[in-house]
């Protein structure tokens, strides 16, 4: 059911060029609350006791993913930094392959691995969405997601944005 309502999510979601720099800050606070969200599966995880993301998580990682999509093509099109495109891409490819591993997971132990890959995820997404609102460059990035096209060097963004 749930790889349904992700499918559906994708679907409905449709791609846009219609990103602004206040989309970039309302992914930032999705961003914060999917993360406060994560941490609370994970807790779960760690007191022992099995759980499992309810349909609004799924949909709200799915939305995230769908989201920095948009962010990307807004990005690009307004001749934005390459690099801050490039996150924006690969955090949506992320979204949508730790949702899908996180949904087919049996196994306790790497379905806590998958929710803090997405808690990290969500962590430095709350700094690109500042980058992203006010259109600053961002560094190169030193934390590696799962996909390496785009490096993160999170204390080098972090610094950019003081």
């Amino acid at each position: 059911m749930k790889r349904l309502l992700l499918a559906l999510g994708l679907i409905v979601l449709p791609l846009t060029s219609h990103a602004s720099p206040e989309e970039a800050q309302s992914w930032g606070k999705d961003a914060t609350l999917l993360e406060r969200q994560t941490a609370q599966l994970i807790n779960v995880i760690d007191m022992g006791r099995k759980t499992a993301p309810s349909e609004d998580y799924i949909l709200g990682v799915s939305r995230f993913g769908r989201t920095a999509s948009n962010l990307a093509v807004w990005n690009d099109s307004k001749g934005g930094p390459k690099d801050l495109g490039c996150i924006f891409r690969g955090m949506a490819s992320e979204s949508e392959t730790q949702t899908l591993a996180l949904l087919e997971q049996s196994d306790v132990l790497k379905a806590r691995e998958t929710l803090k890959r997405l808690e990290g995820m969500f962590s430095d997404a709350q700094l690109i969405a500042q980058a992203a609102a006010a259109q600053t460059p961002t560094p190169t990035l030193e934390r590696r997601h799962q996909s390496e096209t785009c490096p993160m060097d999170m204390e080098a963004t972090r610094a950019a944005l003081n």
